[in-house]
C-alpha cells in the first residue's frame, strides 16, 4: 500500500527514522512532520471520505510523535479526530488492516487517558462482546491471542468509562447506551482472567511473602514467556484496580478475597512492570499503567524501587516521562502529609 501512496510512504519512513534515532539514544527529535494525515484529502472533512489509507497514514504519524516525545504527545493528545475513526470501530472485530489500525489508535488513546487520568475518547466497538468460551476454543494460537488481547483492551476501555462516570459524573458524562453496569464489566474482566489461554499465564508468580522471592524487592515477581502475556496481565490488573476504586457499596457484599483489594492489583502491576526488561515487550499503555499503580505506593522503599524502574524503562525504550514522575513524587509527598 505504501508503494502507491506518497503520504503513507512518508509517514512510514519518518516513523522508522524516529525509531532509529531514539534507539541510538538521541533525545532531541523534531515533533513536526511534513505531512498532515488528517487532511490527506484536501477540501473534505467528512469521515466518509477518510479511507483506510488515510487512517494508516494517521496512525503511523501519531505513533511517530509518541516515539519522539511520549510525554509531550500524552499531554497534547486531546483530539484523535474521533468522528473520522468511527468507521473503524465498526470493523474492530473483523480480520484485516482496518481492525489493526483501530486497535493501534485505541492503545494510543488509552495510554494518554491512563497517564492523564481522563476517559478514553475513541469510540468503543458497538457490537456485543464476543463469547470468551468460544474464543478460548480457537485452535490457531495467533488468532486466539489476537482476539483475547482485543477483548481485554475493550474491557479496560469499559472499566475506564465506568470509573470516570462513578468518580466524576459531572465532568465525564457518557451517553447511557454506552455505559455498562459496574458489575457487568467486573464479571467480564473476571471471566477473561479465568478463561485466559495458557500463553497468557505467567511462568513465575511469587508473592511478596514467598520465601523464594528476593528480599530486596517490595513487589511480587511475575515473569511471562512472551510480551503478550505481560501486556495483557498488567492491563487486566489495571482494569481491576480502576473498578475496585469505584466499587459500589452494595456490590460483592460478603466476599472476602485478596483479589478484591486495589492495593493487591497495584502491587502486581508494579511487579510485572519492574520485571519487564525486554524492549519489544514495552508499550505506552504499560508505561501509563505503571504510573497509575505507582500513585498508590506509600512506602519509601517501594517508591525508590519504582523510580528506579522508570529509569530502567527509559534506558530500554528511550521514553522520558520526567514531568509525570515529578507529579508522581508530588502526589507521594501529599500522601505523606496525611
Amino acid at each position: 500500500m505504501a508503494l502507491s501512496s506518497e503520504p503513507l510512504m512518508t509517514a512510514l519512513l519518518e516513523l522508522s527514522n524516529t525509531s532509529i534515532i531514539q534507539d541510538m539514544g538521541h533525545q532531541q527529535i523534531s515533533r513536526f512532520s511534513s505531512i498532515n494525515p488528517w487532511n490527506s484529502r484536501p477540501g473534505s472533512d467528512s469521515s466518509s471520505t477518510f479511507t483506510v489509507e488515510d487512517a494508516l497514514t494517521a496512525v503511523l504519524e501519531e505513533t511517530r510523535c509518541l516515539v519522539a516525545d511520549i510525554a509531550h504527545t500524552w499531554k497534547n493528545m486531546q483530539n484523535l479526530r474521533t468522528r473520522k475513526l468511527e468507521i473503524l470501530a465498526h470493523e474492530a472485530l473483523d480480520p484485516g488492516i482496518a481492525s489493526s489500525i483501530y486497535w493501534m489508535f485505541f492503545r494510543l488513546d488509552l495510554s494518554a487517558a491512563l497517564a492523564n487520568d481522563r476517559p478514553i475518547q475513541i469510540q468503543l466497538p458497538m457490537s456485543p462482546l464476543p463469547s470468551l468460551p468460544i474464543l478460548s476454543s480457537i485452535e490457531e494460537v495467533r488468532e486466539r491471542t489476537r482476539a483475547y488481547t482485543h477483548v481485554l483492551l475493550w474491557l479496560l476501555g469499559k472499566a475506564l468509562m465506568v470509573y470516570h462516570q462513578q468518580t466524576s459524573p459531572d465532568r465525564y458524562a457518557a451517553p447511557p447506551q454506552l455505559l455498562d453496569s459496574w458489575l457487568d464489566v467486573f464479571e467480564g474482566i473476571e471471566q477473561w482472567y479465568h478463561l485466559r489461554p495458557h500463553e497468557f499465564q505467567p511462568m513465575v508468580d511469587l508473592g511478596v511473602d514467598d520465601q523464594l522471592l528476593q528480599a530486596e524487592s517490595s513487589f511480587p515477581l511475575l515473569l511471562f514467556a512472551n510480551g503478550t502475556g505481560a501486556f495483557c496481565n498488567q492491563l487486566y490488573h489495571t482494569a481491576m484496580l480502576l473498578l475496585l476504586q469505584c466499587k459500589p457499596r452494595t456490590a460483592l457484599l460478603g466476599l472476602q478475597s485478596i483479589t478484591l483489594s486495589p492495593l493487591w492489583h497495584s502491587q502486581r502491576i508494579c511487579g510485572i512492570a519492574l520485571n519487564n526488561d525486554r524492549r519489544e515487550s514495552w508499550d505506552p499503555c504499560l508505561l501509563a499503567s505503571f504510573l497509575v499503580a505507582a500513585r498508590r505506593m506509600t512506602h519509601e522503599s517501594q517508591q525508590q524501587e519504582i523510580l528506579g524502574g522508570f529509569e530502567r524503562v527509559r534506558s530500554i525504550t528511550g521514553w522520558d516521562v520526567d514531568g509525570y514522575l515529578t507529579q508522581l513524587q508530588d502526589d507521594w509527598s501529599f500522601l505523606d502529609g496525611f
